[in-house]
């Protein structure tokens, strides 16, 4: 597979890539565990022995969790493993971790610079010049590589440790394509052939997606080598073979640990969803993976989204529609490209099957606990970015050449912009307490989201925080609202609640400050009073409070703009405004304070200290 003559470009093309990726993830070597990888890594008995992966048996054994830890164990045992191996080097020092996943990616992202090459080596590409000659030869395959692994979707693949089971995957995925286009192209040699189904079996042991695999082989098959479906078959049936595993596998577990645990494990959803909603819904979810592919923002560890129940609903109506002419699309460009042997109408169709087919396990009739997760695109969005890549340099491989290299270089700028917002993106995993705020910002009402928060804002001492958020998710629990006789809660009532939570806080905060103020305990009374605004910064009270605290301490400055900023939330307290005119008159604004014991007295005429205040100060002037 390694050429015998590497042309500059190549060698610059690929270092660029190399380098812009580890960029991109520079700031996630010291990310911590996250979320699952706490029982996938660190509490997880497997993984701290190599021995237990000398027999499945042992696998089943050495691991002390539920079933559907058991079931990973033994259906995905690679990924288990590479767990292991950076366990024995660095036990959980997360940064080895990282690096491990970081050079998956790269690696994936290189064999999608290899794939993309070997695809355009094919007979249908030979006489479309030379890679010196044509635009796509030279830029195609660098800028689908690029955008594939700079794309700030595939952070959750990257970044999130327990999501190796989708890079991995993908990488032997990747790996087992490029190896049967290059026992195509070298004649058959018996050696690729082994590589790509090796390649096929190890994919297959780190995820279920991989089912996949001979269908896009099937595809590459008749699009690219021009095989009949009879003569596609010959050659792809051993990939099927590789398939077998996964269930034999599934069987194999169900042998051991119980009968009917493949289905509670593999359909973990479907306590929760029946298989046809959630085909509905994943309708929906496609479009959507394809808006944050184009436009990745809002992005989201853990989404809170509707199910949709009916085929009739609008937008499961409207999907589905797009979906069928998207099929159809893909198809009729495929088909054309293969009739009138055109190798960019080929990448474009290929490109546009292979979304849908690498997510048609996940994102179809099988229920998973999530209905959305951003690491399910991370293979599907090798033939997106195949597809818009190929499809605009197609469009002006033709034309000048002042036209081209425009387009090059806003491909080129697009990458830079995606790195950037995977730089972004990243800073989110930089701790619990990122993560979890964020998605709680993006998920209000979901439960997960908060009590993961809760959890987070603990470890990090914050406890009233991580009381507010407990509370929260109580009130967000499907449970807590079956006890209380409430089948849901609109955005605005769970709002008021949890405002009506953070009161009591303040409340409770005021009280303790006041009392550490009459005791004399003034710096106590401070941080009271500061943490009552930081829970409520509009509490007018607060502020007046810590404005006198500000007085004791002779901060006349900060007394005052605490005092005038109480008087601005509520301009129709008399005591607050008293407050102020006592502050005025003690840094010397004399008739600044009467004009303020005036707007005092004008709301309460029997305040008694605004009136011995102001008869003071007049004497005075």
């Amino acid at each position: 597979m390694i050429m015998s003559r590497i042309p500059s470009r190549v060698v610059a093309q690929v270092t660029f890539i190399v380098c812009i990726v580890v960029a991109a993830y520079f700031n996630t070597f010291k990310a911590p565990f996250l979320f699952d990888d706490t029982v996938n890594i660190v509490t997880n008995p497997v993984v701290k022995s190599l021995g237990n992966f000398t027999s499945l048996s042992r696998l089943i054994d050495a691991s002390t969790y539920a079933t559907n830890m058991k079931y990973a164990t033994v259906v995905r045992p690679v990924t288990f493993f590479t767990f292991a191996l950076n366990y024995a080097v660095g036990s959980l020092d997360v940064v080895g971790y990282h690096l491990t996943n970081l050079g998956i990616h790269l690696v994936s992202s290189l064999l999608v610079f290899v794939l993309m090459r070997s695809l355009m080596a094919t007979p249908v590409f030979a006489g479309q010049g030379s890679a010196d000659e044509s635009l796509l030869k030279a830029w195609a395959p660098f800028f689908t590589a690029a955008l594939f692994a700079c794309h700030p979707l595939q952070t959750m693949a990257v970044t999130y440790l327990t999501q190796r089971f989708a890079s991995l995957a993908a990488l032997f995925y990747l790996g087992a394509v490029c190896f049967h286009v290059y026992w195509h192209l070298k004649e058959r040699p018996l050696h690729l052939r082994m590589g790509a189904l090796a390649f096929s079996l190890l994919a297959m042991l780190n995820k279920e997606l991989s089912a996949t695999l001979p269908v896009v082989l099937l595809v590459v098959e008749m699009a690219f080598f021009g095989s009949t479906w009879r003569d596609a078959l010959r050659r792809v049936w051993p990939f099927f073979l590789t398939v077998a595993v996964i269930p034999l596998l599934m069987f194999y577990v169900s042998h051991h640990i119980g009968t009917g645990s493949v289905n509670a494990v593999v359909a973990r959803g479907q306590n929760v969803y029946n298989p046809l909603e959630y085909f509905f819904t994943q309708t929906t979810v496609i479009v959507m993976y394809l808006k944050l592919l184009v436009w990745p923002t809002n992005l989201n560890f853990d989404y809170d989204y509707p199910l949709f129940r009916s085929l009739l609903e609008p937008k499961v109506m409207l999907s589905t529609l797009f979906l069928l002419v998207y099929l159809a699309g893909s198809l009729v460009i495929l088909l054309s490209g293969r009739k009138r042997l055109n190798g960019s109408r080929l990448l474009i169709g290929f490109g546009l099957l292979w979304f849908l087919i690498t997510l048609s396990v996940e994102s179809s009739f099988v229920p998973l606990a999530d209905l959305v997760d951003e690491y399910r695109c991370y293979l599907p969005s090798v033939g997106f970015s195949m597809a818009v890549v190929v499809a605009l340099l197609s469009m002006v491989e033709h034309r000048s050449l002042l036209i081209q290299r425009a387009t090059t270089a806003v491909l080129g700028i697009v990458t830079v912009l995606l790195a950037i917002g995977t730089y972004t993106r990243n800073e989110v995993y930089r701790d619990d307490v990122t993560l979890w705020a964020d998605t709680v910002s993006k998920s209000p009402l979901k439960p997960r989201p908060r009590t993961n928060l809760s959890v987070a804002y603990g470890k990090a001492g914050k406890e009233e925080e991580s009381i507010i958020e407990y509370q929260a998710a109580a009130m967000l629990n499907p449970e807590f609202r079956k006890a209380h006789g409430r089948v849901g809660v609109k955005q605005e009532e769970f709002e008021q609640m949890m405002q009506n939570v953070a009161a009591r806080f303040v409340q409770q905060h005021l009280k303790n400050g006041l009392d550490a103020l009459n005791a004399g305990d003034f710096s106590k009374a401070e941080t009271e009073f500061r943490a009552a605004l930081k829970l409520d910064p509009t509490c007018a009270d607060a502020h007046s409070d810590l404005g006198l605290i500000l007085l004791k301490h002779n901060d006349l400055e900060g007394a005052i703009r605490e005092n005038r900023e109480a008087i601005r939330l509520a301009p129709k307290r008399s005591d607050l405004l008293r407050n102020l005119g006592i502050t005025l008159a003690q840094a010397g604004q004399s008739a600044e304070a009467v004009k303020v014991f005036k707007e005092a007295l004008a709301i309460d005429p029997a305040d008694p200290v605004s009136t011995s205040m102001m008869n003071q100060l007049s004497k005075v002037r």
